[in-house]
């Protein structure tokens, strides 16, 4: 099969990819808006500000925390199984959960909805079974390429995803729309998606393969056993980084409700626009800085300049200068994301240990978005400010962790 067929073969598979991370994207600004405005219909308008962004907060949790618990059981079931199969479950599973969430949404049930995010992100924890079914159709560098692609169609997804919701959920353009709108778009395009994996190709790989073998690395917290302090080292530094990224594209959309009173559509757009630094440097900028041999330094130059802008917006007090500054914070942003990952690669360290790392990683990223959108709900509700400077905390003690992973190789090279 030459590389065009394989690229045909492979475009359902960018579709689930896309289609996950649009519903992130969408939910966002849509159940920041809903949770925070008086006039919402979701929550009691007697309820406090402080309880509602607490309540905002568990929302955003829920999806990962879903997919956190459905990471591994994606990766541990089947075997040698058809992984068609399994992707026409998950994104079978995926619509019924899309369904749901539309359904709580419209008839505004709290625990309806919380249990349908938590149903959803356990289906849509098949990005790690999707990536590796890229890996078996793929092979050397038109295997990195192709990764390369998933990442864009990731970075794609967060920019239109929020445009979207601005367009479909937005009351003030149609009262044909709703909050629910964009999640009912989703819907329809996830069936779509399930038909053209029906009648596409099989994507085979030996059981106990390389690939497959990497997908059942990724395992819950408390069972990840490594032999590298670097690696274990890094671990630790990726998650107060990831901590303090992923708090921060929580906290700045509460910002542009609480402080600037902005409705659905604005907050939507300005929330994709935001976003798009971030994509642009995935694209076109970080590849130069690649070949640099220690990506540490990458990481710990943006990791510093992500903190400052943060600690500037936090005292900014213009809507345009606060939108300004994250959307200049949104490039250091791609940055970090990439080279705090690339480093892991690039550990001198065996492969199967270097798998369980990658593996390892996928899953703390994960993980770090459920508890960084509770803790956000926290810190805004006690103190809105202060939310900027506890993000920038996190990415500090983990720019420091990275002077930490050169120490431990050090000493691993003198027991060498």
């Amino acid at each position: 099969m030459d590389q065009k067929q394989v690229s045909r073969a492979l475009a359902p598979l960018y579709s689930v990819i896309f289609l996950s991370f649009i519903g992130i994207g969408i939910m966002i600004p849509v159940f920041t808006s809903m949770f925070l405005t008086s006039g919402a219909g979701f929550v009691s308008p007697g309820l406090s500000l402080g309880n509602r962004l607490i309540l905002l907060g568990l929302i955003l949790s829920v999806y990962p925390l879903g997919q956190a618990t459905g990471t591994p059981l994606w990766g541990h079931q089947g075997g040698g199984t058809s992984k068609k199969r399994r992707l026409l479950l998950s994104v079978g599973l995926s619509f019924i959960g899309y369904v749901s969430i539309s359904l709580a949404v419209y008839f505004t049930s709290l625990i309806w909805l919380f249990i349908s995010l938590f149903f959803t992100g356990m289906a849509e924890g098949n990005i790690k079974l999707v990536m590796n079914a890229i890996a078996d159709a793929t092979e050397g560098e038109h295997r990195e390429r192709h990764y390369g692609y998933s990442y864009c169609t990731m970075a794609l997804a967060f920019v239109l995803g929020p445009i979207l919701a601005g367009v479909f959920g937005d009351q003030a353009l149609t009262q044909a729309f709703g909050y629910e709108t964009p999640f009912w778009i989703v819907t329809i395009l996830l069936a779509i998606v399930w038909v053209w994996i029906l009648f596409g190709k099989e994507y085979h790989h030996p059981p106990g393969g390389e690939i497959e073998g990497h997908l059942k690395e990724s395992t819950p917290l408390h069972k990840r056993l490594l032999s590298s302090s670097q690696l274990k080292w890094s671990l630790v530094s990726n998650f107060f980084l990831y901590m303090g990224l992923f708090g921060f594209l929580r906290i700045f959309p509460m910002i542009l409700v609480v402080d600037y009173r902005l409705g659905l559509g604005e907050l939507a757009w300005m929330v994709g626009y935001t976003f798009l630094p971030a994509a642009i440097s995935n694209l076109f900028i970080v590849s130069p800085f690649a070949k640099w041999k220690d990506s540490r330094w990458v990481t710990i130059i943006s990791g510093a300049i992500f903190a400052v802008l943060l600690l500037i917006a936090s005292v900014t007090t213009s809507m345009v200068g606060f939108w300004v500054v994250i959307f200049l914070s949104n490039f250091a942003l791609g940055f970090v994301l990439t080279f705090s990952s690339l480093t892991l690669t690039r550990l001198p360290i065996p492969n199967n240990e270097r798998n369980k790392g990658l593996g390892h990683n996928q899953m703390i990223l994960i993980e770090s978005e459920a508890f960084s959108s509770i803790l956000a709900g926290i810190i805004t509700a006690i103190f809105l400010p202060l939310s900027l400077w506890v993000a920038a905390l996190f990415v500090i003690v983990g720019i420091c962790l990275q002077f930490q992973i050169r120490k431990e190789g050090r000493k691993e090279s003198h027991k060498g």
